[in-house]
């Protein structure tokens, strides 16, 4: 496990002076929130142009890694939309130079409690998402998700009898690489907490693949075709479209398995909370 800090937490100290303590204390990475009196992370001085080679030689020598930038953008606010969408994009390009994963924005002011009404349509309807790149398979992505190392696809490959392709990708690739080809048609996609691991559904049954070498781990032939897949730490739950039943299992012991709701269409999902199970039927 990596651990790190944030730098909002010394709000008094210098660029140099955070970057030898997260040294000294054995830290792995630090949380750019802001750096002195530059609470915006773009205009710190160490990540302008002419200093950003040298930040990056002095967080490798160090080795040091920077998870998140910290941006106190809240998208909710029409008013504001320009200057916010400017910012955000300047986070991002420092994230790209930087190679930092995640920039923080937020849909509402951090508050303790709310305040004023929330334009929840505007929230969700994102008008300055931008293309980044197309990625060109060569068969039709049925189901796409992220994992440690990228993107995991899942393609219908038609030929005599349409056949399951998995492929990757790494995160700054443009090709697929051809993981392995699974029998019967594609089900759900859902890559496991651990972020190295995955659960696919086709029509030979549900399987676990572990992504980096393509080697299945198990499979179970009785659930064919599972169109929603969903995992929440050790457990999974899993819709079965042809038997319609909803199945709560370990995907580490999948011999540990109960049905827990049976109905037409059914399906279901963990609650982001708590981890309680909702259930959901078109036809009860």
């Amino acid at each position: 496990m990596k651990i790190s800090f944030s730098t909002l937490g010394c709000p008094r100290w210098s660029w140099q002076e955070i970057l030898a303590t997260a040294c000294d204390l054995g830290y792995s990475g630090i949380e750019v929130r802001g750096v002195g009196k530059d609470i915006s992370v773009p205009s710190i001085p160490a990540f302008s142009d002419e200093n950003l080679e040298k930040t990056k030689a002095d967080l490798k020598r160090l080795n040091l890694t920077i998870p998140c930038l910290d941006s106190d953008c809240c998208i909710h606010l029409r008013e504001t939309e320009k200057a916010t969408t400017a910012e955000i994009k300047a986070y991002i390009l420092l994230a790209q130079k930087l190679d930092v994963p995640y920039v923080r924005i937020m849909a509402t002011a951090p508050v303790p409690q709310p305040v004023g009404a929330v334009d929840e349509a505007y929230v969700l309807s994102a008008p300055e998402l931008m293309l980044e790149r197309v990625i060109h398979t060569k068969h039709p992505c049925f189901a796409a998700s992220f994992w440690q190392e990228g993107l995991l696809l899942v393609c219908a490959a038609e030929g005599d009898d349409i056949q399951t392709a998995v492929y990757t990708l790494p995160a700054r690739g443009m090709r697929p690489r051809r993981l392995l080809e699974l029998p019967g048609q594609p089900g759900g996609l859902c890559v496991c907490p651990d972020g190295r691991s995955a659960l696919i559904s086709t029509r030979a049954g549900l399987m676990k693949l572990e992504i980096a070498t393509g080697e299945l781990k198990w499979n179970l032939p009785e659930w064919p075709l599972c169109m929603r897949l969903c995992c929440q730490g050790a457990m999974a739950l899993v819709s079965g479209t042809l038997n319609g039943q909803v199945c709560l299992l370990s995907h580490y012991k999948p011999w540990l398995r109960r049905t827990v709701f049976q109905g037409t269409e059914a399906q279901a999902c963990f609650l982001p909370e708590d981890g309680i199970v909702s259930g959901e039927t078109a036809h009860p």
